[in-house]
């Protein structure tokens, strides 16, 4: 037997000379100068270069799908450097890392997809609309804006190349649901202690006497902005409840916590749009049921849910400090159709789109200077229109209907069936959600949300090519034919006799018995 050949003795870590621990001792002391210097006197330069050092690391380990995730969880929470908000900056490290590794032959790319057509049309839309920009507060305010939809199409490309099945899909559910969990956390804090900073300078700031005069308490979270805030809740709703109800046992308590917590936080703005444009997407979802469970399971559930949300806001004030939202409600004045708090802002702006009708005024919005002053358009569409000029608002709002159209086409079954479809029965409720609320508030005005706007176009997207990929595989399967059953033989062979004992041995010789 051979002898097995002996393991080769490891190197004895006593054996290191001294010199040896001179260049690691010497860069932790430049690091620990470097970081006391920070803390004694801090420079924004340096942190964000090492905060970009750190990232860039972080996206060479990580794989870009763990990268998306990771993006998805933490960009509520931007902050602002010298090129835009760090959440361009993230997109951007992962597209550099991602062209290396496409350079070396690791991972492809692929442009097609759902908006792939519309997407250039944008790009230019927002560079030609550049023509009329002409402060520097303008060309700072173009190249932000620019960053934030160049973040947007990476985005949209890594949502396409590398969300490809039912599984990843779902990860990517659970991970934008973290994020949901902390954007109503935060919310829930300002209820808990209104006007309080967290943070400050970060998160939530401080309210002054003059704003809770103005506004009085209402949440408005990580976007900083009620009405927004009030949207995002209206929109993710129908995706919320999807997940409660199609996820797995173990996962339902989270999924059930953010349906609870998303209504919390509608009251929280004290915003009537937002709860308008839940209803009317709530009332549409319950339509799109009566094929599932029937017209009067539909409309009776329909009944519960209203009544329970309704229940909810009652008491909300009772509990917390907070504004009756039925209040404001009540105190809603029509004038020629439009909401008193729109009528001036609507015909204001409306006057500015017409001055620049075709390309618009620039990708940042300015309030003017001098004697002449503009205020928010508080419309979507007007934004749009002012900002990048009609040929923008045309191509958004293609995506958007291309959005609404393709889900309705491709969904399923919201309650059974394929995650996928599903997932898009509930994305097409909000996308009517979305069209509808951004008649009283504009997207654009708020970096954060412009980035949840641009997710919710990527997921669109990301779950119509699951869907069309699972129908193309089941397809594929149905249409190979199966393997012909094997024939039968015409006659079956002959059992073998065997040579009784008593045979002569000549007869058993011949015969080899």
């Amino acid at each position: 037997m051979e002898a097995s050949p002996r393991a080769l003795p490891r190197p004895d870590p006593g054996r290191r000379r001294w010199w040896s621990y001179i260049v690691p001792t010497g860069v932790l002391l430049f690091v620990a100068y470097q970081v006391g210097k920070i803390i004694q006197n801090p420079n924004r330069r340096v942190i964000e270069s090492a905060a970009g050092g750190l990232l860039f690391y972080l996206a060479l380990r990580l794989s870009i799908y763990q990268s998306l995730a990771f993006f998805l969880v933490v960009y509520p929470f931007p902050t602002v450097t010298t090129l835009g908000s760090t959440n361009s900056m993230i997109m951007l490290v992962i597209a550099i890392v991602w062209s290396m590794r496409v350079s070396a032959g690791e991972l492809s790319i692929k442009f097609k997809g759902l908006l792939t057509p519309i997407l250039p049309v944008v790009v230019f839309t927002y560079l030609l609309s550049c023509f009329n920009v002409h402060t520097q507060e303008e060309v700072d305010g173009a190249f932000r804006i620019l960053f934030d939809v160049g973040s947007g199409l990476i985005l949209y490309l890594c949502m396409i190349n590398f969300v490809v099945e039912e599984k990843s899909l779902r990860r990517i559910m659970f991970f934008f649901g973290l994020s949901s969990c902390l954007i109503h956390g935060l919310a829930f804090y300002e209820v808990l202690f209104p006007g309080k900073a967290f943070l400050q300078g970060f998160l939530i700031d401080a309210r002054s006497k003059e704003l809770l005069e103005r506004y009085g308490y209402r949440a408005g979270s990580a976007f900083r902005d009620f009405e927004l805030l009030s949207e995002y809740c209206a929109v993710t709703a129908p995706v919320m409840a999807f997940m409660f109800l199609r996820s797995e046992a173990k996962a339902r308590p989270f999924w059930g916590a953010l349906v609870l917590f998303t209504i919390i936080s509608l009251f929280a703005t004290v915003t009537r749009g937002g709860f308008i444009s839940l209803a009317v997407g709530a009332t549409y979802l319950f339509f799109l049921l009566r094929k599932e469970i029937g017209m009067v399971k539909s409309f009776g559930t329909l009944l519960v849910v209203f009544s329970t949300i309704g229940l909810v806001g009652a008491i909300l004030p009772q509990v917390f400090h907070m504004q009756s939202l039925y209040q404001r409600l009540e105190q809603t004045k029509i004038v020629h159709g439009v909401p008193d708090s729109r009528v001036y802002t609507w015909a204001h702006t409306w006057v500015r789109a017409q001055e620049h009708f075709f390309i618009g005024h620039g990708p940042w919005y300015t309030f003017g200077s001098g004697l002449v002053k503009w205020t928010w358009p508080h419309n979507g569409y007007i934004f749009l229109w002012v900002t990048i000029g009609l040929f923008g608002l045309l191509a958004y709002l293609a995506m958007f209907f291309t959005c609404l159209v393709s889900s309705y086409r491709a969904g399923g079954p919201y309650l059974s069936g394929d995650f996928s479809k599903g997932l898009l029965t509930a994305l097409h409720v909000s996308w009517l959600v979305f069209i509808v609320d951004q008649i009283k508030i504009d997207f654009g005005r708020n970096q954060t949300y412009f980035v949840f706007t641009w997710f919710m176009l990527a997921l669109t997207a990301t779950a119509y090519q699951v869907a069309k990929s699972g129908e193309a595989s089941r397809a594929r399967v149905a249409a190979t034919p199966e393997p012909p059953a094997p024939l039968a033989p015409k006659f079956a062979p002959l059992a073998p006799v065997g040579i009784p004992a008593a045979a002569p041995p000549r007869i058993r010789k011949i015969f080899g018995n």
